[in-house]
């Protein structure tokens, strides 16, 4: 049995229009159910405003839900206080207390449980040993780097060895260098003291870096969960490819034969097997699917030609980002940085790297 459940939860708030008046409910959670087993990482992904941290909230008992049930450990956390529930929590603003010194910081939750001087003297140590900061002890909190706030912040939660650890964003308010360097670090540590965590983030690469399981939110629903490999590879709705970060996103219609009409052609595709005539798809082109070949020859089953102009070639270091003009707009490539120039006076190769997503109808 999973260390948590979470099932069909929902909450709903009251909205008002640009004038404050009321419009009616609005779920920010729509029958949310998931499962977290003991000693991983769970990322909840999504946007701004999808319900990721209101669920956090109603899992630390900060907030009630409207219907559902949240089981740890077996048992209902329905009427059990937050302070009796054991958990940790991890803010993006860190909220370190700005009178007390690094490593008082840290023990102030141990304080709170009334531990021995002895004991939490040890702990304290242990864990500024472990987040980095072991020669920090005495160090004013207002003396840290933006980096060592979020370790300060990362020891002081982990101290009291929570049941579960819940960290909304937080590595929101880092740069982008020190937020990679970081979300390593994070991973590493919480995997060394066997933690379980919920991790929100709106940024797929933290999830992909940190999470041993992601749940990606929509506008309040969970519309997939999947290790971040899986969900890398296999996003399986085209709103989960949108958010990943994938552009090349193409409507498309299933012809008689099986195939997929699309603006840039007819593809093949195994995806399609089984679905009907006039079925109504999503088509993912991958970024790695496109092809430079600088002659003409025969295109086997598995590529096919597509014409358009290149409008942009950026250098990333290991690939070049190319963006090719097509009849069904933009479309954007990552080519190896070894690969010859596109050239814009003949069809380009692309390779069968697509996935078809089914259209709900209207």
């Amino acid at each position: 049995m999973a260390l948590l459940e979470v099932t069909d939860a929902c909450r709903r708030f009251e909205s008002q229009d640009t004038k404050g008046r009321e419009t009616g409910d609005r779920p920010a959670l729509d029958h949310v159910s998931l499962s977290l087993e003991s000693g991983n990482i769970l990322c909840l992904l999504g946007p701004s405003g999808c319900g990721k941290t209101t669920l956090l909230r109603i899992i630390a008992g900060l907030e009630k839900a409207d219907q559902g049930r949240i089981l740890f450990d077996g048992a209902d956390m329905a009427d059990i206080q937050p302070h009796r529930r054991q958990f940790g929590m991890m803010f993006q603003e860190f909220a370190l207390f700005p009178h007390k010194n690094v490593s008082e910081n840290v023990a102030f939750g141990l304080e709170m449980r009334k531990l021995s001087s002895g004991e939490i003297s040890r702990r304290t140590h242990e864990m500024l040993e472990l987040v980095g900061l072991g020669g920090f002890a005495t160090r004013d909190v207002s003396r840290l780097s933006g980096g060592e706030r979020q370790r300060v912040a990362l020891a002081r939660s982990l101290a009291p060895n929570p049941r579960l650890l819940m960290l909304d964003e937080p590595l929101g308010s880092l740069d982008r260098a020190l937020r990679e360097r970081l979300m390593l670090d994070l991973r590493r540590i919480l995997k060394k003291l066997g933690a379980t965590a919920i991790f929100v983030t709106h940024d797929q690469t933290e999830a992909f870096t940190v999470a041993d399981m992601i749940a990606v939110f929509d506008q309040g629903r969970v519309i997939r969960t999947a290790p971040p490999e899986t969900l890398y590879q296999d996003p399986a709705d085209p709103i989960v490819a949108s958010f990943l970060g994938f552009h090349n996103l193409l409507e498309g219609q299933v012809t008689a034969d099986g195939r997929i009409s699309t603006a840039i052609g007819i593809l093949r595709s195994a995806s399609a097997r089984g679905m009907p005539p006039g079925q109504e798809v999503s088509v993912l082109l991958r970024p790695e699917a496109l092809q430079v070949e600088n002659e003409e020859t025969h295109v086997p089953d598995c590529k096919m030609l597509i014409s358009g102009s290149v409008s942009d070639r950026i250098f990333q270091g290991r690939n070049y980002r190319v963006t090719i003009q097509s009849k069904a707009g933009p479309l954007i490539f990552d080519l190896p940085s070894d690969s010859p120039r596109p050239a814009t006076d003949h069809p380009l190769c692309l390779m069968c790297k697509f996935q078809v997503f089914p259209r709900p109808k209207a």
